[in-house]
């Protein structure tokens, strides 16, 4: 069976063109499993994990590097012990929840608590993984959004709302009074009704 060389692959990674290093992993998952080195394997994820760290765009590298799934566990927990930056801290913390490891859950909980900028994949994350410890703050997020007059399109803000208010469905928690009647007004947007409507109902807002 044909081996192939991957060293480039971690060369790119350790450079600092961040499109580089995304193509490299892309490359890399390319490849048939079987045709690659366990060592040269372990190789390309330190180079990721590390390339997540130093990249200028990690969210980039964390969506590919997720694709290593449990492999990527322990070189994420010593990354994280490193105490990266926050977008990286939350970013492996994605990784490592949606790849089955609860270490990952007081990051996230963190992240929705602060209403970061990923706070929806926090949110859909967590609850994914079962997580309810993050519903507190999602009810306060809702509680304090204000509801502009109707429109017929979601503006980005809305669309988080939108999330929240799903991930709240898909956790079958029942909205507070004052949160459902705020986004059930007669001048609410209509996309906000229908949510409230779906969310009543058991289904989903997509």
């Amino acid at each position: 069976m044909h081996l192939f060389d991957v060293s480039h692959l971690v060369t790119d990674l350790q450079g600092t063109d961040f499109v580089r290093q995304a193509q490299a992993l892309e490359k890399f998952f390319a490849l048939p499993e079987t045709s690659v080195k366990e060592s040269e394997r372990r190789a390309v994820l330190a180079a990721g994990v590390k390339a997540l760290e130093t990249s200028s765009q990690p969210f980039l590298i964390a969506e590919r590097l997720s694709r290593f799934r449990d492999e990527a566990i322990q070189p994420l927990l010593d990354l994280l012990a490193r105490n990266p930056s926050p977008e990286v801290t939350t970013l492996a913390a994605l990784i490592l929840v949606n790849n089955g490891s609860l270490l990952g859950v007081p990051v996230l909980v963190a992240e929705v608590e602060r209403g970061g900028e990923f706070i929806t994949l926090a949110s859909f994350a967590l609850a994914n993984a079962g997580i309810t410890d993050h519903v507190p703050a999602i009810i306060e997020q809702l509680r304090h959004y204000q509801v502009t007059a109707d429109r017929e399109f979601p503006s980005t803000e809305d669309d988080r709302v939108l999330n929240l208010l799903d991930v709240l469905s898909k956790l079958r928690v029942p909205l507070p009074d004052d949160i459902r009647q705020k986004f059930a007004d007669p001048q609410a947007p209509r996309f906000f009704h229908l949510a409230i409507e779906q969310h009543h109902t058991g289904g989903s807002t997509f």
